[in-house]
């Protein structure tokens, strides 16, 4: 069914605002960079793909999928569905994250036998649209938990190839890095949320073969005839092991499909992480939870006002805020309420994880948790000081040594206006 859609503004924009021909012109050259961007990716692509066919004959049967079809027909390199997606309070730990993508309905259709031809006709849709329809191909589903597993500062790649009982499959893969080399790889099956190490028993029950893994940055193609997940490893740096796809192909800037978020706290400077803001919405059932994303969010603004007018008096310094560090500090947080409610924690080691990435080795992390059960903002900011190790935190910046401070909130409400405060700086 073909539908038109007309829209309009009400009331009318003023005339001579903009000239016709300034707009006319900005559409003709955006159309025109798209076009020399999406030329210049297919013919990277192409040469790629016929370079990779002729290495060994069963190369060209492999599950291989470099372009793929938004659900307006156009075609794009697959890095592009992929982003650092922040799903804001809704979803404060990676855990949370595979949970909530586990429970979007499964569309059958994907579930299809491993043959390159099959492979060519699924059509992924974006990011909004599968939540609307509130349905996702099994791709869709591991496309959208890499970009929140992205969104964590995790090193998170979809991977295709073909799952146990011989059906095309794809699912996502993290890697932390070794002191001594390699990495240490962790599955994460998202149609069910679970998580396994590579050299787990479930690993083997679920998956077979993997032909290539890919993120927002780069792409990369099993270049070894021996495709069994036993027999390799997930070292992308070894080009014997994994044959890579031109980076260019993935920074061209026209070719994304998720804006990075800039944004951040007002008369705050921000640290561009690349990451994309992905608002989720809570429906009216939920509105009890959408007032506590209120609070935090509050809090967090007046926070770290007051924190910038005690720098800016003591120090005489600005202040930079990092917001991906923030975002990531949630998931300590989440840990932190569990343990105090079960008494055990949970997530340390993927914790550990997401700082490492992060954080280069140069760089110090220092992190103050402190608990409160009142919403007296005011209060807050001098009990962190009392703390010699809070007012470190707080009044850091040395000279010559690059500082920045990240802070996040989370607030628990229980019955009789009882409530928890957690803050992390």
């Amino acid at each position: 069914t073909l539908r038109h859609v007309e829209f309009g503004i009400l009331p009318e924009v003023p005339s001579g605002l903009i000239p016709a021909q300034d707009v006319e012109r900005q559409l003709e050259q955006e159309a025109r960079q798209r076009s020399e961007s999406t030329r210049l990716a297919f013919s990277a692509v192409d040469r790629w793909w016929e370079y990779y066919r002729q290495v060994h004959r069963r190369f060209e049967k492999r599950v291989v999928k470099l372009l793929a079809q938004t659900e307006n027909r156009v075609f794009l390199p697959v890095t592009s569905f992929l982003a650092p997606i922040r799903g804001g309070r809704h979803l404060r730990t990676p855990f949370h994250a595979a949970r909530f993508v586990s429970l979007i309905a499964v569309e059958k259709v994907s579930y299809m036998r491993a043959k390159q031809e099959d492979a060519e006709l699924s059509l992924w849709h974006t990011f909004p649209v599968i939540f609307a329809k509130r349905t996702a191909s099994v791709e869709e589903h591991a496309l959208l938990l890499c970009s929140f597993l992205l969104g964590f500062c995790l090193d998170a790649y979809v991977c295709l190839g073909v799952s146990a009982d011989g059906f095309s499959h794809a699912w996502v893969i993290t890697r932390d890095s070794l002191p001594k080399g390699g990495h240490q790889v962790t599955f994460w099956e998202s149609l069910t949320g679970e998580h396994y190490p590579m050299d787990s028993d479930q690993v083997a029950k679920r998956y077979k073969i993997v032909h290539c893994a890919f993120n927002h940055q780069s792409f990369h193609a099993l270049a070894c005839v021996d495709e069994r997940l036993g027999k390799i490893h997930f070292d992308f740096e070894d080009h014997t092991v994994w044959h890579p796809l031109s980076s260019e192909v993935s920074r061209l800037p026209f070719l994304k499909l998720y804006e990075s978020a800039t944004t951040g706290h007002q008369g705050a400077t921000v640290l561009s992480d690349g990451g994309a803001d992905l608002p989720l919405r809570m429906l009216p059932a939920h509105e009890h939870l959408v007032e506590v994303h209120e609070v935090e969010t509050s809090i967090e603004s007046n926070l770290i006002q007051a924190i910038a007018a005690h720098r800016q008096a003591v120090r005489g310094a600005d202040t930079v805020w990092d917001t991906g560090m923030g975002y990531v500090l949630g998931t300590a947080l989440a840990s932190f309420e569990f343990e105090r409610t079960v008494g055990r924690g949970y997530g340390e080691d993927l914790f550990a994880q997401m700082l490492r990435s992060l954080c280069g080795n140069s760089e110090t992390v220092q992190i103050l948790p402190v608990q409160f059960n009142h919403l007296r903002c005011s209060a807050y900011l001098p009990h962190i000081l009392q703390s010699p190790m809070g007012r470190s935190i707080v009044e850091a910046g040395q000279s010559g040594h690059r500082v920045a401070l990240a802070l996040r909130c989370q607030v628990v409400f229980y019955p009789e206006a009882v409530c928890g405060v957690w803050l992390v700086v």
